[in-house]
């Protein structure tokens, strides 16, 4: 019997780390015998459970994603998300592998298919390849989402003059193994019960709310990863470590943002929220895979500090940089920068309020579209007074 091997990528922020330990322990409750191979740049994002640990260069993630699956000897694979959850069987995905080279399923939110979740052999691999050498022709500070390996191989399956020239491709059902949350609500509990496959970074609270069924066993996947998260940042001395670890890797590739973000979110982890507001501003000459997000963490860390005229300048400088984008997660974020610093801003006192650029913010951040120009501009000028203070 061949053997079935799935592949996790983790790199980036905390949260994905603490998220794919729970989908590596799901993978093991339903497919224990399965191979689990885990790939990152990370030092410290290590997990137990993989047969197989390997190390990528610290580049763009979704390049990543695709050297990693290159990489296989075996003939069925699984590619996960890092961001997955396993709540039932998933053979299906590598029988499909008998009469297809590649399987993947539809976009909940686009025309697109959805890299979260695919399986495909040796052939498979060449449409893999294929994705690879299209995005080697992108500049590195376009590879963002929206314009990533998910649109690539969409693209290359689509528009194939050939159709299967360079593999075989199936489709399997989204809605059973790459569940995403904007259906989580639009379809019924029969529906949901259906589903293998979770795909979302919210599971947390949306667990409860959709698949109580599920709750136990997340909570145990949990556990398992809370033991090792705080193993991570057990002792001063073993925090010390993992950051100078880190900090080699960003100076190997200064330009790549998600190790400044894995950096940032362990030091928010050990209790180092001021240490990881500097290096969130040292990653703004990188390349932003994810446009908005290291600002929006950086407003959300001056908040938690109570530092209401910095969070309110970081979330509108977030609502700026994500502002002109369709991809749903920046959107989103666009919008959360949005509120919080219209939240934030609530909290001002009236003092520093009537300084120069704060009155002309707070009119332009409750205008019904809001004006990015010139909340930028007004920005500007409220974060001089500040500085002035």
């Amino acid at each position: 019997m061949r053997i079935k091997t799935i592949i996790f990528i983790v790199d980036g922020v905390f949260g994905i780390y603490a998220a794919a330990l729970r989908a590596a322990y799901s993978v093991r409750a339903h497919m224990p015998d399965a191979r689990i191979c885990w790939f990152t740049s990370m030092p410290h994002y290590e997990c137990a459970l993989a047969d197989e640990q390997h190390s990528l260069p610290p580049i763009s993630p979704f390049k990543n994603k695709l050297i990693a699956a290159l990489s296989m000897k075996s003939d069925k694979n699984l590619f996960l998300d890092a961001d997955t959850f396993v709540v039932g069987r998933i053979d299906a995905l590598f029988d499909m592998l008998e009469e297809s080279d590649f399987a993947i399923g539809e976009d909940q939110q686009s025309d697109e298919f959805n890299s979260g979740v695919f399986s495909f052999n040796r052939r498979g691999s060449r449409l893999l390849s294929a994705a690879l050498a299209r995005l080697d022709l992108v500049a590195p500070q376009d590879l963002i989402r929206g314009n990533r390996e998910q649109r690539v191989l969409s693209e290359l399956i689509c528009n194939d003059p050939a159709k299967n020239a360079v593999a075989s491709v199936g489709t399997f059902d989204s809605l059973v193994f790459n569940l995403r949350p904007v259906m989580f609500e639009n379809i019924d509990e029969t529906g949901r019960r259906r589903a293998s496959i979770l795909h979302s970074y919210g599971l947390r609270q949306e667990i409860p709310a959709y698949f109580p069924w599920a709750q136990e066993e997340f909570e145990k996947a949990d556990a398992f990863a809370r033991l090792r998260l705080n193993a991570t940042k057990a002792t001063e001395g073993v925090v010390a470590s993992t950051v100078n670890d880190i900090e080699k890797i960003i100076a190997h590739n200064p330009q790549c943002v998600e190790s400044y973000l894995a950096l940032a979110s362990y030091l928010t982890a050990a209790g180092r929220r001021r240490d990881a507001i500097d290096v969130l501003d040292r990653s703004a000459a990188a390349h932003k895979t994810e446009p908005g997000k290291a600002l929006f963490m950086k407003a959300k860390l001056h908040s938690e500090l109570e530092d209401v005229e910095a969070a309110v300048i970081a979330a509108i400088e977030a609502f700026a940089e994500t502002s002109g984008y369709e991809h749903p997660n920046i959107a989103g974020q666009h919008a959360a920068a949005l509120s919080l610093a219209q939240d934030q801003y609530r909290c001002l006192d009236k003092t520093r309020v009537e300084r120069p650029g704060w009155r002309d913010l707070g009119a332009l951040l409750w205008e019904e579209a809001a004006q990015i120009p010139s909340i930028s501009k007004a920005a500007v000028i409220a974060k001089a007074a500040v500085a002035q203070k």
